[in-house]
């Protein structure tokens, strides 16, 4: 995985966004279980699922038939 210093930053919101411009589309808990395994995070589930919908409330994000993906 590359580091967030190459991906940008270190909240919750911009390490959503990395997963998902490596893979996607995902649904909420696999983006979670990538959060935990592969960036090391401590967060909980629905901490992780508040940010994923805040940033589909932004637009940064959407939601479809099979996961979710960043809105280009």
């Amino acid at each position: 995985m590359p580091s967030l210093s190459v991906l940008g930053g270190s909240s919750t919101k911009d390490k959503i966004i990395a997963v998902l411009s490596l893979e996607w589309p995902l649904t909420a808990k696999k983006i979670y279980n990538s959060l935990k395994k592969d960036y090391h995070l401590s967060v909980t589930y629905q901490a992780a699922y508040k940010s994923l919908i805040e940033l589909m409330n932004e637009g940064v994000v959407e939601k479809g038939n099979e996961g979710y993906k960043i809105n280009l």
